[in-house]
């Protein structure tokens, strides 16, 4: 096994990382924002700019949202087609019918 440049510390870097840039956030970012009354990015935005900017940020992040949860039933139809040797739209079924049940799932 040959070392990698950096090794594991990239990883490591990025791990701290995240605690901290959430810490500053925490302290420098939120208190401002909940003074001001503001609940949401999308209302910042609103208040910063205009509600057109609102309505389009909330649109792409639609849009990404969609895009990312198709290519993860994409992905696991994929996998339980070869797993299982079900046709892949009885895949893509299978796969909503269990999210279906679990989204509706009572507490």
């Amino acid at each position: 096994m040959g070392l990698k440049e950096g090794g594991g510390l990239q990883w490591l870097t990025f791990e701290f990382g995240v605690p901290l840039a959430m810490a500053f956030l925490l302290i420098a970012l939120i208190p401002s924002l909940h003074k001001a009354g503001i609940v949401s990015v999308y209302e910042y935005l609103e208040k910063r700019f205009d509600a057109s900017s609102r309505l389009l940020i909330s649109v792409v992040f639609q849009i990404s949202r969609s895009v990312a949860t198709g290519v993860m039933v994409y992905t696991m139809a994929l996998i339980l087609q070869a797993t299982v040797g079900v046709d892949f739209w009885i895949s893509v079924l299978i796969i909503g019918v269990i999210t279906l049940i679990y989204s509706f799932q009572a507490e």
